[in-house]
């Protein structure tokens, strides 16, 4: 445990990589979540004075 204590000490160099895969874990957990709860979908009022366009149908 001291050796390691020691090398973390000699190489600041490690907090930078940590928080690195810290911030990368949160956000992928983030990405994750957030795929699986779409937002629910809210209908639009039309405000404009033209008229809203169709689609094309074949």
């Amino acid at each position: 445990m001291r050796a390691l204590l020691q090398f973390v000490t000699r190489n600041p160099w490690i907090y930078v990589v940590l928080a690195f895969v810290v911030l990368s874990a949160a956000w992928a957990t983030l990405i994750v979540l957030a795929s699986g709860q779409p937002p629910p979908n809210i209908p639009l009022e039309n405000r404009s004075r033209q008229p809203v366009p169709q689609p094309a149908t074949r």
